[in-house]
């Protein structure tokens, strides 16, 4: 499938609190179409600080989740998943050692799917490794847990074809550099850990009682897994010009069940003229589906 998203938002960045809003479709061409949206609000508190976030985003995990199927038979249309939730991050330093929480709850509905149900939890702590004035390198630990009430990872009729696990519980420990030098900034990411999964079984066709019969009850089968995992990324820009900036990053995940690769390049006019020193970490622009 093939088309264009439409989108329209505005953001306040203010001394002691910010907030966005948007809304806009996924792209108008795909097989199923959604309005998505959503509306964040951030406040600093001296040394610590508050976000919530409500949205509703579209899952782009696979071709189903994000742009729908037809099927080849009936001419049935099922997928085009979109999350339905809210997020709360909490954030405080204490002395060098900089502590996180975030929780968050999601409706997932699509077409001729199963609605799903999600909770996750992540916290952890990053403590500086190294700090100078032009670059830092960080590590910490972090903890996730993931909740599904329905195994949707599969791709016949009315699965909604994104990881969705009963359970997932990982571990991880960061490393992050940033930095700037003349015209350069950077940012290198890496993370290492380990996770522990758990999938029930899944019928082949959710919705479909009659196909459900017919394919002899057949059943994808779930259970334990887990096992090592690893991210890699990179973002890196350079000031052109006092208006203009150019930029590329990649990222590539790896774990049992789950391996993108994605990369970006840019380049970003600046209505404010940009000073010397360049600032850091790079900020890079951002997919609208991505939100």
């Amino acid at each position: 499938d093939k088309g264009v998203a439409l989108a329209a938002g505005y953001e306040y960045d203010g001394a002691y609190n910010s907030w966005r809003a948007d809304i806009g479709t996924t792209p108008l061409g795909f097989t199923e179409q959604n309005v998505v949206g959503g509306f964040r609000y951030r406040a600093d508190l001296g040394v610590s600080s508050f976000s919530a976030d409500i949205s509703r985003r579209a899952v782009t995990s696979s071709l189903i989740s994000y742009a729908g199927a037809v099927d080849p038979v009936t001419g049935e249309h099922w997928g085009g998943i979109v999350r339905n939730g809210v997020h709360l991050r909490y954030a405080r330093d204490v002395g060098r050692i900089g502590l996180f929480a975030d929780v968050g709850a999601g409706l997932y509905t699509g077409d001729n799917v199963k609605t799903n149900r999600e909770i996750t939890v992540r916290t952890g702590f990053d403590v500086p490794v190294y700090m100078a004035r032009d670059q830092r390198v960080s590590s910490g630990l972090v903890l996730n847990y993931w909740h599904y009430s329905d195994n949707q990872r599969f791709y016949t009729f009315g699965h909604g074809g994104y990881y969705s696990p009963q359970r997932y519980v990982s571990f991880g420990i960061p490393l992050d550099w940033t930095g700037r030098y003349h015209k350069w900034s950077w940012r290198f990411l890496g993370s290492a850990g380990w996770s522990f999964t758990y999938e029930d079984d899944a019928p082949y066709f959710p919705t479909r009682p009659d196909l459900q019969a017919m394919s002899g009850n057949a059943i994808y089968k779930g259970g334990s897994g887990g096992g090592f995992s690893y991210t890699l990324g990179a973002t890196i820009e350079y000031t052109l010009a006092p208006h203009w900036v150019v930029g590329a990053a990649f990222s590539i995940d790896r774990s049992r069940d789950y391996a993108p690769n994605r990369a970006m390049a840019w380049l970003r006019y600046l209505f404010d003229k940009r000073k010397d020193p360049v600032p850091y970490p790079p900020a890079p622009v951002r997919p609208y589906s991505t939100y």
